[in-house]
């Protein structure tokens, strides 16, 4: 049994597919780092009301170096 828990990176979180994604991992308890154009307030409530540990990187990774 693995008692560690989980830590997830998702990309493009400010809405959508990423939003939903990370809004279920929070749920489940799982440290979330995400990667947006925007911060999202909606995220940070859902980690506080589940917890969850939710590190908002803001970053445009349409672009190259």
């Amino acid at each position: 049994m693995n008692a560690s828990p989980a830590v997830a990176v998702v990309t493009g979180a400010s809405r959508g597919l990423g939003q939903a994604l990370a809004a279920q991992l929070l749920a489940s308890g799982a440290t979330v780092i995400t990667l947006a154009r925007n911060q999202n307030s909606e995220l940070a409530e859902v980690a506080a009301r589940h917890g969850a540990h939710l590190h908002e990187l803001q970053a445009d990774l349409s672009q190259t170096a």
